[in-house]
């Protein structure tokens, strides 16, 4: 919580209105809920690269990812983040059963669009998303 804010500015992330603890929290009371925290051993230290939070609809046909985010540190990660947590999201939706996985209100829609995400009409519910099939 305190060191990754250190490095949001203008220039690369402004953080998220709710702290990462209560957004867990929020996605904890269901077993099926997607978490997801990705890790770096970096001269011997484990520094925490990504967080991802998601949960599949309620008769699991598709996984939605709602919180995205990576370190801003100059220890970040530097062939990128969003290729594993896209894929584990991926596989996690096939494991469910899903036929596709969401994307929610993404902050750069084009760098999902790389990895065959498509936006879809807009749901009032749902708010602006991406979707790729399973």
């Amino acid at each position: 919580r305190r060191e990754w804010a250190r490095h949001y500015g203008d220039a690369s992330h402004r953080g998220f209105v709710l702290s990462w603890e209560r957004l867990y929290h929020q996605f904890t009371h269901r077993p099926a809920y997607f978490d997801l925290a990705i890790w770096q051993t970096i001269d011997g230290n484990r520094v925490l690269q990504a967080l991802a939070l998601g949960k599949p609809s309620n008769g699991k046909k598709h996984l939605t990812v709602n919180w995205v985010e990576r370190s801003f540190a100059l220890s970040y990660l530097k062939g990128g983040i969003l290729m594993p947590i896209l894929a584990c999201a991926e596989e996690y939706a096939k494991l469910l059963g899903s036929t596709r996985v969401l994307i929610r209100n993404p902050v750069d829609p084009a760098k999902y669009i790389r990895y065959g995400y498509r936006p879809i009409v807009p749901s009032k519910r749902l708010g602006k998303c991406l979707e790729k099939k399973v």
